[in-house]
């Protein structure tokens, strides 16, 4: 009798700890999808931000170049972090995050290296390139834009 008594109580306190551990496993991936969630919100955030910022450069304003050099490199600034944050992060950061992040990395380090070539060009040559300069912008406002869609 003791003996039966003592297999019912462990094989009930053995399902019963099943049950606790197996109700606790979830609450590991709730945190992990939060921490996803919180570095996805922060990104879309903050180029929904760049977009606004881009938008409300004017291309004839004399400061343009300024203006606009100081927007993309303060969003390269920002993409650092956003960058820790993901390597932090590791598998919690699903594979569409890692593809926009890498994305507009490349897009924001091929604008830089147009900026640069600008703030290295003579008059003459600005001139000259004023059209491009201005394709360049747009296409670069506009691949801005699909990142917030």
């Amino acid at each position: 009798m003791k003996k039966k008594l003592l297999l019912i109580v462990t094989t009930v306190l053995f399902f019963l700890s099943g049950m606790i551990i197996s109700c606790n496993s979830p609450q590991r991936d709730n945190d992990n999808d939060e921490r996803e969630t919180e570095i996805e919100v922060e990104i879309e955030e903050g180029a929904e931000e760049f977009r606004s910022d881009i938008d409300e450069l004017d291309t004839n304003d004399p400061d343009f170049r300024v203006e606009f050099e100081r927007e993309v490199n303060d969003f390269d600034k920002k993409l650092d972090e956003w960058g820790e944050e993901i390597e932090e992060a590791g598998d919690d950061v699903s594979e569409e995050t890692r593809e926009a992040y890498q994305n507009m990395r490349r897009e924001v380090n091929e604008m830089g290296n147009n900026i640069e070539r600008w703030a290295n060009a003579t008059d003459e040559e600005l001139d000259e390139w004023g059209e491009e300069i201005q394709k360049d912008f747009n296409e670069f406002r506009n691949n801005v834009r699909e990142w917030v869609e």
